[in-house]
């Protein structure tokens, strides 16, 4: 308040000296161009501007100014929380898909192999029955020796294929827990 009241002073004192009446033409005043340019905090800035004398004006960037430099970093730090928080959010939706389709895979695997396991246990079953029947045969003298390793064969053949299934019946039951259970590793688990 104080530099305003002393400029118009001083341009009122400048004014009051002149013996003629001022003419009704508003003063020049001449505008330049602004540039921007960085400059550190702290570096004082220097300007001039003309009016009845010569006046310099060194204002400090701090304060006001400073802030509006931390504007655009405030900005640039706003939009890279926002990337990060897509970026969060793309790979949680991208974790959540895929435990869904372990999941859903999983329960398939089961269903598929509970299927399989009881054709299996059907077929073993009935060539067991097959097996039992040939060594009736053999020991009534009906048939020959041949067509009991045969049929012993085909029933050990089907063990063998139940056995496998199971085990796979079993892999499948473990990854259905694995998957339900959120991160389960076999390290944990003791060996026997």
């Amino acid at each position: 308040m104080r530099r305003t009241a002393l400029v118009l002073a001083v341009i009122a004192a400048a004014g009051c000296k002149t013996k003629e009446a001022p003419k009704a033409l508003p003063p020049e005043v001449l505008v330049t161009p602004v540039t921007q340019k960085d400059v550190p905090v702290g570096v004082e800035a220097v300007g001039q501007t003309r009016g009845s004398e010569e006046v310099e004006i060194r204002p400090r960037i701090s304060g006001a100014l400073e802030s509006i430099n931390n504007g655009g970093r405030i900005k640039q730090s706003y939009a890279l929380s926002l990337a990060r928080r897509d970026e969060a959010v793309a790979q949680y939706l991208k974790a959540t898909q895929s435990a869904f389709r372990e999941t859903s895979d999983a329960f398939i695997a089961t269903q598929k192999y509970g299927q399989v396991r009881t054709a299996a246990e059907a077929q073993t079953a009935a060539l067991k029955e097959a097996a039992r029947l040939a060594h009736v045969r053999y020991d009534g003298g009906l048939s020959n020796y041949l067509e009991v390793l045969d049929a012993d064969r085909r029933y050990f053949q089907a063990q063998n294929e139940l056995a496998q299934v199971l085990g796979a019946q079993a892999v499948s039951y473990v990854t259905l827990y694995r998957v339900l259970g959120d991160g389960w590793n076999a390290d944990s688990v003791p060996v026997r």
